[in-house]
């Protein structure tokens, strides 16, 4: 993969000048900042002065790397509806509901909306139609979903069991700790400062 230099070009330099105006004058109007937001988060056009987007992006405009994304992800969303007939998404939020859908799907839920729109119609819209969709699959489909999704659930319960029982164990240990400082027992000290940090790193 090619390495770019960290120093920008004359027209790289001119491009983020131009891009930084649009984020500043249209934050509130997030299609042109995320537009702008991605070009350089794409283009890498904040390497001479950044190391990260992030920092980059909270320096800058004052805003956090989620928040820059989520602009992203909101400009995109719009790009994606849009036709020749116009675009019946008109706001961040609005944009938000679909971003966490595939480009596909977001289509269809956009070709479903009727009359006025906001997000709660369409995360209506998108309920109703994975619903139908889900209706329509075959009964070995529906059990493959039905399987994964299970298997899925138990993979996260276990890992938030593993993480509690972890945390009950450190909360052992910090006790055992401040009983073991009023016997003045260093070296058991130390073991268990070790233990902590070996569970902590799990």
């Amino acid at each position: 993969m090619n390495r770019l230099a960290s120093t920008l070009t004359d027209s790289e330099a001119e491009d983020l000048s131009r891009l930084e105006k649009d984020v500043r004058r249209n934050l509130q109007s997030f299609l042109v900042a995320g537009r702008a937001l991605l070009e350089i988060r794409e283009r890498k056009l904040f390497r001479e002065t950044h190391d990260s987007f992030e920092d980059y992006a909270a320096e800058r405009f004052g805003i956090s790397e989620s928040h820059a994304n989520r602009l992203i992800a909101a400009a995109e969303v719009v790009e994606n509806v849009s036709t020749p007939a116009g675009c019946p998404v008109e706001n961040e939020r609005q944009a938000r509901e679909l971003s966490q859908f595939t480009p596909e799907f977001q289509q269809k839920v956009v070709a479903e909306l009727k009359g006025p729109v906001s997000a709660p119609v369409i995360s209506e819209a998108a309920l109703d139609l994975g619903k139908k969709m889900f209706a329509e699959l075959k009964p070995q489909d529906k059990a493959a979903i039905a399987k994964a999704s299970a298997k899925k659930l138990t993979s996260q319960a276990r890992a938030v069991n593993r993480k509690m029982l972890i945390n009950n164990l450190i909360q052992s240990i910090e006790k055992i700790k401040k009983r073991s400082r009023r016997l003045g027992s260093q070296d058991l000290i130390d073991n268990l400062d070790m233990a902590i940090t070996v569970l902590r790193s799990l």
